[in-house]
């Protein structure tokens, strides 16, 4: 049987649609169908239920007239387990029957019919009605097919903006980032701001839909323009949160985290608006600790304040920045907050020792046997 996303594809340049005629009238069937082949469509037959299943899984069709009364199963019963199925749930239906009752009417629009034609029918209406609908349907697969290439381009642009590993080698990060639609909330950058000098950027932005790719696009940008070396990360919140006000919906908000890492100094600051802590995992004590430090979230008012922290790091050592879909992997309800970032902590000591080149991996293993996120997620690990 075609896949949806095969019959998406079905009224492209030369295609001639395919119609179903499903009654157990010999004679009203082969009217049906010879009016049909006569104005250029395909037509296929079928006279019961297992009949009008056997020839689907040969091939869908695009549209069935489908009449009310069978001796054994109704119309009404056949409609409703094709639209059971997602691989025909989108087939439109138009109902053939001499009933025309008002009942009968309601419970075809009830079960999911889109038309309800009554007899004796005429050519002439038959043509339109399925024309019609056949016109409704190509429309409805074109828009789906358009939504998919857009959202296949907000996604493709997305990922021409995230930072890539393989590119930055000396920046000694990896990443691992799960949206959970096409175009995903949360975001994630390494920008190179002096010698052996990064700022490691993770935003989580609220809402999921097509917007957020102009949001992720505006952030791009405002954290290329305002990490510096002339000023702190917390500076440079301070500065995007003045900014990005003007691209967000209202009640719209950013949770973000920065941090910054100067491997010549061994030296590490991080600011944090409104995001899960970062967590280290010191080398020497083999351990990993959250780094509190608190903030505002940027974008909801003009007054906000942020806390800059400065530690000492040292070779070996690494930092893990996350947005909170990650946490969400720990959902339970006897887990509070600070459970959760201590199951987080537990899960980055697995891994904390492994290779850099293998971490990606690593950390993909051990999510993946915890419950699928409902939430975008990222997971940024820098190594100093």
């Amino acid at each position: 049987m075609q896949s949806t996303q095969e019959q998406n594809n079905i009224f492209h340049e030369n295609y001639v649609p395919l119609v179903m005629v499903v009654d157990d009238d010999f004679s009203s069937n082969l009217t049906l169908k010879t009016i049909l082949v006569q104005e250029g469509f395909r037509a296929v037959t079928a006279f019961d239920s297992a009949s009008c299943f056997e020839a689907m899984a040969q091939q869908a069709p695009d549209l069935i007239l489908l009449d009310v009364e069978f001796p054994e199963e109704s119309g009404f019963d056949i409609c409703r387990k094709i639209h059971e199925d997602p691989l025909t749930n989108e087939i439109p239906i138009l109902f053939i029957s001499a009933n025309d009752d008002l009942s009968s009417k309601v419970k075809g629009f009830e079960v999911g019919g889109v038309d309800y034609i009554t007899k004796p029918w005429q050519k002439e209406e038959i043509l339109a009605r399925v024309r019609t609908h056949l016109r409704l349907r190509q429309a409805l697969l074109n828009r789906i097919e358009l939504q998919s290439m857009r959202l296949n381009s907000l996604k493709a642009a997305q990922d021409a903006i995230l930072a890539k590993a393989v590119d930055s080698p000396e920046a000694k990060f990896s990443v691992l980032f799960r949206p959970l639609q096409e175009v995903g909330g949360d975001f994630y950058d390494v920008i190179p701001i002096g010698e052996k000098v990064y700022d490691y950027v993770v935003a989580d932005i609220s809402g999921h839909d097509v917007g957020i790719a102009l949001v992720t696009s505006a952030l791009k940008m405002l954290f290329r323009q305002n990490c510096s070396i002339l000023s702190t990360p917390r500076d440079a919140v301070f500065d995007i949160n003045r900014a990005i006000t003007s691209v967000l919906q209202p009640g719209q908000f950013v949770a973000l985290t920065i941090v910054r890492i100067n491997r010549k100094a061994g030296k590490a600051w991080v600011v944090n608006a409104g995001g899960p802590p970062p967590i280290l995992y010191s080398a020497e004590d083999r351990s990993c600790r959250p780094i509190e430090v608190t903030g505002d979230l940027v974008g909801l008012f003009p007054d906000v304040s942020f806390q800059l922290k400065e530690f000492k790091v040292s070779p070996g050592d690494r930092i893990f920045i996350f947005s909170d879909g990650l946490l969400d992997l720990f959902n339970n309800e006897s887990f509070r907050w600070q459970a959760k970032m201590e199951l987080a902590a537990g899960l980055f000591e697995k891994i904390a020792d492994t290779p850099a080149g293998s971490l990606q991996e690593a950390l993909t293993k051990q999510i993946d046997r915890l419950p699928v996120p409902e939430d975008d997620m990222v997971v940024l690990c820098l190594e100093v």
